[in-house]
């Protein structure tokens, strides 16, 4: 919706939308046809680095709020040493990833640092 708005496209799309229950419901709306499109994961359109098929567009990151995404470890896994890698391993990517957009935004804009 905020990107349909942005773009001022939202008044004259939104009596045509469908509406997933979920990512995986709507990207079977439009992969099915039932939807002409939709906006769905990427990872859901993409394969070994390509476009599995149809069109794609990566909206802008100007026109969404960020996607935030967090994970868990549950009671029950709190044991099981693949869980406690995996977010071992998702801290590790979120502190690479930060200190990349950091060391990004100082050497597009380093009068504003």
């Amino acid at each position: 919706m905020e990107t349909l708005n942005k773009l001022g496209l939202l008044a004259a799309l939104q009596p045509k939308f469908v509406q997933g229950e979920n990512i995986a419901q709507t990207f079977q709306f439009v992969s099915t046809g039932n939807a002409e499109l939709g906006f769905v994961a990427l990872s859901q359109v993409i394969e070994g680095g390509k476009l599995k098929r149809g069109s794609a567009w990566i909206v802008p990151p100007a026109l969404h709020a960020p996607i935030r995404q967090d994970a868990v470890v549950l009671a029950r896994g709190r044991d099981n040493p693949a869980a406690l890698a995996l977010m071992k391993y998702g801290l590790w990517l979120r502190l690479i990833i930060s200190r990349c957009a950091e060391r990004h935004r100082l050497e597009r804009h380093p009068a504003d640092a």
